[in-house]
């Protein structure tokens, strides 16, 4: 165990997580994950038959709906977040 470098990597990936920079390059990826799924919401697309041997069921299969990105509901709340989060602390 001692041999496997666990302790010490431990140690190095707490140091680098417990940064500023990394703290608050966590909450923006958070953030982002989120304002993602609110203005692209996924559609269904097809679904994935079921195989008896197996015994599942039918899975339906949800896709993004790039689309959205030509509409002002997704560039008003992700400029906002762009301007807000982005654009001015780095000011």
């Amino acid at each position: 165990y001692q041999e496997s470098g666990i302790t010490e990597r431990t140690l190095a990936v707490r140091e680098s997580l417990s940064s500023v920079t990394a703290i608050i390059f966590t909450i923006a990826a958070f953030e982002l994950w989120c304002l993602k799924r609110e203005v692209l919401p996924n559609v269904y697309a097809f679904t994935i038959p079921s195989f008896p041997a197996l015994g599942n069921s039918p899975q339906p299969v949800y896709v993004t709906d790039i689309f959205q990105i030509l509409t002002s509901t997704f560039w008003s709340p992700v400029l906002t977040w762009t301007a807000t989060s982005l654009v001015l602390p780095s000011i």
